[in-house]
């Protein structure tokens, strides 16, 4: 369960930013430009924190199956243990994955911006 939680936190924290550039593209009032930032910024930040977090909750209950430290593989144990830099890594960066997406996503809503501004003034000259 704690796995399918992680793994579609991280895919809405990709999903995310995207979304929002639709939202400002259909209705630019409704979403300014800082709002699009901050929003992408911090909602990016909570997916990713807890992406990371259900993580580790999943390890945790691989352990608890396993029957405790004394008889979980090895492989098991590191992982478990190997905690500290990636929920601080994600504590301290988390908002970077809305950094990266924005990026890639707002060269995609200037051109779509453009063609439908050219697409109203063609209309526009033929009426």
């Amino acid at each position: 369960m704690y796995q399918l939680l992680s793994t579609l936190s991280e895919l809405l924290t990709w999903a995310t930013v995207p979304a929002l550039f639709v939202l400002r593209f259909l209705r630019p009032r409704l979403m300014p430009w800082l709002l699009l930032m901050l929003s992408a910024l911090l909602v990016t930040w909570v997916l990713w924190n807890l992406s990371v977090r259900w993580h580790f909750r999943h390890l945790d209950v691989l352990l608890e199956r396993a029957g405790g430290i004394e008889h979980a593989p090895q492989d098991l144990i590191d992982r478990w243990q190997g905690d500290g830099g990636q929920l601080t890594f994600a504590f301290l960066f988390g908002w970077v994955p809305g950094v990266i997406t924005f990026l890639i996503s707002l060269p995609m809503y200037a051109l779509a911006w453009r063609w439908r501004t050219k697409r109203k003034s063609l209309g526009a000259n033929a009426a």
